[in-house]
Parts: C-alpha cells; sequence; structure tokens
C-alpha cells in the first residue's frame, strides 16, 4: 500500500514542478541514478526499501500508464503528459535495482526466478530502443505489455493487501484504456 502516497507525491510533483522537472532533468536522473546504485550497494539499509522492493519504481510506471486514460486537455494529463518521458525513463532507473535485488536471490537458489517481472524488464529494456527508432509504432504496443506482464508478476508475487491493489489498479486501467479507445473511435467516425 506503499504505493498510494508515493504516486500521489509524484502526481503533485509533476502537477506543480513539471517546468522545474522539464528544466533540471538531466540533475534529476543523476539524483537518482546515485540513488539507484547506493541502493544496490546498501541493500539491507531500510531508507532504499522502495526501491529494492520496486515500490518507486511501479508508482512511476502506474504514473505513466494511467495518464494515456485520462480525460484530454484538463489540466492533470497536460502536467503528467508534459513530465511522462521523464517519469518514464525514471521509473526504468529506480526499477533496475528492483530487478538485480531479486534475481541475485534467484540465481543464488533462495527464490524461483520471477518470469513476469522479468518478462517486463526485458521488454523495458527493449522499449528503450524506441528512443533510437523514433518512435515506431511496434515499441508503443510493447508498453501494454509490459504493464500486463507486470501486473501479472505483481499479482502472483504479492501478499494479499497489495496484490487485491494491484488486481484492481489493472482492471481499473484495462476499463479505462478500453473506454478512451472506444470514445476515440467514436471521435474519429463523427
Amino acid at each position: 500500500m506503499i504505493i498510494i502516497p508515493i504516486i500521489l507525491l509524484l502526481v503533485l510533483a509533476a502537477f506543480y514542478a513539471n517546468s522545474f522537472i522539464k528544466k533540471y532533468k538531466a540533475y534529476i536522473f543523476i539524483v537518482f541514478l546515485f540513488l539507484s546504485i547506493a541502493s544496490i550497494i546498501f541493500k539491507d539499509v531500510p531508507a532504499f526499501t522502495p526501491i529494492n522492493q520496486g515500490f518507486l519504481g511501479l508508482s512511476f510506471i502506474n504514473i505513466v500508464m494511467f495518464t494515456t486514460v485520462l480525460k484530454d486537455k484538463t489540466k492533470l494529463k497536460t502536467s503528467l503528459m508534459k513530465v511522462r518521458m521523464e517519469y518514464t525513463l525514471l521509473a526504468f532507473i529506480v526499477i533496475t535495482p528492483h530487478v538485480i535485488y531479486y534475481l541475485t536471490y534467484a540465481l543464488n537458489g533462495s527464490i524461483s526466478i520471477p518470469i513476469f517481472g522479468l518478462i517486463a524488464y526485458i521488454l523495458m529494456v527493449i522499449s528503450k530502443l524506441k528512443m533510437v527508432f523514433k518512435r515506431a509504432k511496434i515499441f508503443e504496443y510493447l508498453t501494454y505489455i509490459i504493464y500486463s506482464s507486470l501486473s501479472i508478476h505483481l499479482i502472483l508475487n504479492s501478499r494479499a493487501p497489495n496484490k487485491i491493489l494491484y488486481i484492481i489498479l489493472f482492471v481499473i486501467f484495462i476499463i479505462t484504456k478500453f473506454m478512451y479507445l472506444f470514445k476515440s473511435v467514436k471521435k474519429v467516425k463523427e
């Protein structure tokens, strides 16, 4: 449940400080990169739990995904769209320590390899190629496969309260995405 306050803080940052985030994005990326590296080195320090457990990365990912289904031309969607690329890259930066953290345990046999989480991460790496290929259409569809794989991973590997939250978030996203697509197709036909 820790992702709810993190999401709220990130949404508020996007809403009130999107200009700052855009202007200083290079510095912000560096800060988050150092935090991510520190979370790998000092993995047992409680302050790094939101990174190592994936909560911070998941919060960024949820904001990026849900931004697409918000009502067009609202202040919230406009603010979030301004930092969507930055939040996507920050999600990737801070989810990497989570992957390393659990892959280490999986490789030494302490846990089984979380297949759906690994698939989601590998697809995230591949999706970064879209910047090289100037947003080829196939890479846009990858985000939905990533989010689906990530959702399955979360549902299979979470405890009861979080599992319920992740199921609710995934169902809400699917429903709102289909409603958004239906409205878009309807507008095109008119």
